[in-house]
């Protein structure tokens, strides 16, 4: 009869823990700029007028902002730049601002300069 126990509560344990691996292992594949990145469970990954994209049961899905609780977490430790998860290190050419690059670091998009080379030969750039 012991025996019997002991194998029954082996068997529920093993059953448990399984369970609990899956759940905490849920996430999902973002791609950005050509590579892949897991996203954990709760994290977003677009953001629109009325609609947030985030990662929930292993599958990316699209809910209202009223769903999702704020401040958003950035999925791959990104930025947000007009509605777009830019990830971690990645460099945006601005149009409206071309003599700047705008790079992710640290959850924030920053402006650094260009080179005066690199503007002096830009085809929008005149000379006074």
């Amino acid at each position: 009869m012991i025996c019997r126990a002991g194998l029954m509560f082996l068997v529920c344990f093993m059953m448990f823990a399984i369970d609990w691996s899956e759940a905490q292992s849920k996430t999902c594949v973002f791609r950005n700029k050509g590579k892949k990145f897991d996203i954990q469970e709760g994290e977003v990954t677009s953001i629109k007028k009325d609609k947030v994209k985030v990662c929930e049961n292993g599958k990316l899905v699209q809910k209202d902002k009223s769903e999702v609780p704020t401040p958003y977490k950035i999925g791959c430790n990104g930025c947000m730049w007009y509605g777009r998860v830019i990830c971690e290190g990645n460099v945006v050419k601005d149009l409206h601002s071309w003599w700047f690059l705008s790079k992710c670091a640290g959850g924030k998009m920053s402006a650094y300069g260009r080179s005066w080379l690199e503007v002096s030969g830009d085809k929008r750039f005149q000379k006074s």
